[in-house]
């Protein structure tokens, strides 16, 4: 059995980025059971966004939240710090390239 559900707006009528990779990889994909899709590119335009408004401010973005390594390895290398609430995240952002300093515990 497959099943595939796509959603790309919020309710409230608010819409969320999307990507045509994205769209296309959903139309063209069979899931067998749930699945994170993500474009790690959209992930980088929204932290550049971020922090583009904050200005001088450290992002820290909770590891816990979404260990993904892709995300994480964009975010490392837009110049994130990493918030990390366990030995293994600390090990796993120190692992994708995340400098000790970047990291709080």
């Amino acid at each position: 059995m497959t099943m595939n559900a796509y959603v790309n707006s919020l309710a409230g009528g608010k819409a969320v980025r999307s990507s045509a990779r994205i769209e296309a990889f959903i139309r063209a994909t069979d899931f067998d059971r749930p699945t994170l899709v993500l474009d790690t590119e959209l992930v980088a335009q929204q932290f550049r966004a971020l922090k583009a408004g904050l200005g001088r401010a450290d992002i820290h973005y909770a590891v816990k939240a979404n260990p993904e390594r892709a995300v994480i390895e964009t975010l490392v290398a837009e110049g994130s710090h990493f918030d990390a609430a366990s030995r293994g995240e600390i090990e796993l952002c120190l692992g994708l390239g995340a400098r000790p300093e970047t990291i709080s515990f």
